[in-house]
């Protein structure tokens, strides 16, 4: 049963730290390798999504050894702002709260702190998704859920302009006579090009949450949130493996914008 105490250390849980003052103190841990960690953890979450798919399938089918390893495994690397957030988690709401209630397992508490991190951060690349949206609507008048679609078209653009400007003749000539004779470009620009961006949005993703979290935190859905953080640890060994929707939303545009790419390759 969820407590009155719970709440109130939820709330001042918060107050201190997803408000925007806090917000700022906290991302303050991503200047460091989390500058090298966040483009690598955006190209392995889909994989983190793959393993809990396996971890629910194997659930069902009543193999909870699997199912139980699987839902351990985070395949990504564990970042600066993760961590401070576990810490702060761990030393403000659920140490405190352990003293008055029966102590929850060990491994229990990291499994489900891991969990709570990764959807808070699901959420914050959904701060990418609108900006590769916004790019690929304001610029090319098509819908571009993700950095696989987009990179095709800022390539194309580019490499263009660039055709254009160095032309002989003149940019005129040069625009009527690439538009009539397109060049290929080699693979290696389209790598380069998606890298870039890649890159670029990772870093929107990290310190999006500078604004997502006050934002998150008016709309009450950080308290909603730790409420289930603790909810599913009073329930040690009973739960079973879930996806957040949260996860499920930010994860949903890779789906759709690898979706696309198979489209376009087995159309072509």
């Amino acid at each position: 049963m969820e407590r009155g105490s719970d709440l109130a250390l939820i709330d001042q849980f918060i107050w201190r730290h997803y408000r925007l003052p806090g917000s700022l103190r906290l991302h303050r841990h991503a200047l460091g390798w989390d500058l090298l960690r966040a483009p690598v953890n955006v190209v392995l979450a889909p994989l983190l999504l793959l393993v809990r798919l396996v971890s629910m399938a194997a659930h069902l089918v009543r193999l909870r050894r699997l199912s139980k390893f699987t839902a351990r495994l985070v395949p990504q690397f564990r970042s600066d702002v993760g961590a401070a957030i576990e810490a702060d988690v761990m030393a403000e709401v659920i140490s405190f709260r352990s003293s008055r209630v029966a102590p929850p397992v060990s491994e229990n508490i990291r499994q489900h702190l891991r969990d709570y991190v990764a959807v808070r951060a699901a959420v914050s690349e959904i701060g990418s998704v609108l900006v590769v949206l916004t790019i690929g609507f304001t610029l090319f008048q098509a819908v571009t859920p993700g950095v696989i679609s987009l990179t095709p078209m800022v390539t194309e653009r580019a490499a263009h302009a660039r055709d254009v400007a160095d032309f002989p003749l003149g940019q005129w000539l040069g625009s009527a006579w690439y538009g009539a004779f397109p060049v290929g470009r080699p693979l290696w620009q389209y790598i380069a090009v998606g890298a870039g961006l890649a890159g670029m949005l990772s870093l929107v993703a990290t310190f999006s949450g500078i604004l997502a979290d006050p934002l998150q935190a008016r709309l009450g859905i950080h308290k909603r949130r730790l409420r289930r953080l603790l909810r599913r640890i009073d329930r040690a060994g009973e739960d079973r493996p879930q996806i957040e929707g949260e996860f499920v939303l930010a994860r949903g545009a890779d789906i759709v914008d690898l979706a696309n790419m198979l489209v376009r390759v087995f159309r072509s």
